[in-house]
């Protein structure tokens, strides 16, 4: 679905001098690059607080954190995605409850959200799943008016629009990991969070610092004689690295280039593949400019077949996040509330390539793949 090596060669020195200045140095705590990563994420995303961390997970956990979510307390995701969008959540001691998706799509059903709304609820988490954004405005408002937070998780989505807004300025905090098969990926694991509340980033700080008070922690890094061990929370090692931090502050430079990239491969999946039976384009939700991680079509019934051909012609394609979370043995415990949309939608839809480093041939050949596949059928 992607070539991370071919995009990294592309950058070259741009990503390699750095580096080699980051091991130069012989720092290995957060310091000139987190601090400057923290410093350009906050201008583009423009949320006035940026917490570098050492994961996605890390990211969630500590948001939930800071907005005191524990046990008893409850969470609205959807369930189509990656068990660590939703895993942080259980680690706070909060349950999940599923909300169904907008049919057609994989982003969350505000109906739906209100319509099985549960007292308990303390954060709406909005995935904005494979680059296609979910419409947050229709969701702040139920949220809030029911004391609720709304939590944005843009991984796979850094670039994308969503009423005339970026995704993750939307909501009351941004998460967003960025290891390294996400479109703003490091070498390794890392992760973001923004918000532009001082007291919910000083609690996240803290917390993915071992749970060290800020002013404490600066101290004990800066080697000051006689600096105190003094803790706010029983936090997590989640803190950042100076090399992953290197890594994306240059590859931040080019995030909007690579959407823009990412929004035309995206129509010319769609202008070729409009028209073919049996294939039917996914969207995002309201108005909104995706920045696709990945094409996503519905194929139907097939799907299964058409993956298995697609693979014998050399495409990546992948079914997604599949099955759901919602039918997984670790969630057996929570209410199988009925799904259709979110069902109908996982058995249905491949993903097929898309990314800045992949030339137009490929793309073409990608789409031309895709219709002699369903042709045979």
């Amino acid at each position: 679905l992607g070539d991370r090596r071919r995009l990294r060669a592309l950058m070259g020195p741009e990503l390699r001098d750095p580096l080699i200045a980051v091991i130069g140095r012989g720092g290995c705590t957060p310091d000139v690059e987190v601090q400057g990563l923290e410093r350009e994420f906050a201008e583009w995303i423009g949320l006035d607080n940026v917490i570098a961390s050492g994961s996605g997970s890390a990211s969630l956990e500590a948001a939930l954190h800071s907005l005191e979510i524990g046990h008893g307390d409850v969470v609205a995701p959807t369930s189509i995605r990656d068990i660590s969008a939703v895993g942080p959540v259980s680690h706070v001691g909060a349950t999940p409850m599923w909300v169904d998706v907008e049919p057609g799509t994989s982003a969350m059903s505000a109906e739906q959200l209100e319509r099985t709304w549960d007292p308990a609820t303390k954060a709406v988490l909005i995935v904005h799943a494979h680059g296609y954004p979910t419409d947050v405005g229709e969701i702040v408002p139920i949220a809030h008016e029911r004391g609720a937070a709304v939590i944005e998780d843009i991984t796979h989505a850094p670039g994308a629009w969503s009423g005339g807004q970026r995704v993750g300025s939307i909501g009351d905090v941004m998460v967003m990991s960025c290891s390294p098969t996400k479109p703003l990926g490091a070498v390794g694991n890392a992760g973001l969070a923004a918000t532009d509340s001082s007291d919910l980033a000083g609690a996240m700080r803290e917390y993915l610092s071992y749970g060290f008070k800020n002013e404490s922690l600066k101290a004990v890094h800066a080697g000051v004689l006689g600096a105190e061990f003094d803790y706010a929370t029983v936090g997590v090692n989640g803190m950042p690295d100076e090399i992953q931090a290197a890594v994306l502050r240059r590859k931040l430079t080019r995030l909007d280039e690579w959407a823009d990239l990412r929004r035309k491969q995206l129509s010319v999946y769609e202008g070729s593949l409009r028209n073919v039976p049996g294939v039917r384009m996914v969207q995002g939700q309201g108005r909104q400019r995706p920045a696709p991680r990945h094409l996503i079509a519905n194929v139907g019934a097939n799907r299964d077949a058409i993956l298995g051909l697609l693979r014998d012609r050399g495409v990546g394609a992948t079914a997604g996040y599949y099955p759901g979370l919602h039918s997984q043995d670790v969630y057996a415990d929570l209410a199988r509330a009925p799904l259709p949309a979110a069902r109908d939608f996982e058995q249905s839809i491949v993903a097929l390539p898309i990314g800045p480093e992949l030339t137009s041939g490929e793309i073409e050949a990608s789409v031309e793949a895709l219709c002699r596949v369903v042709a045979t059928l």
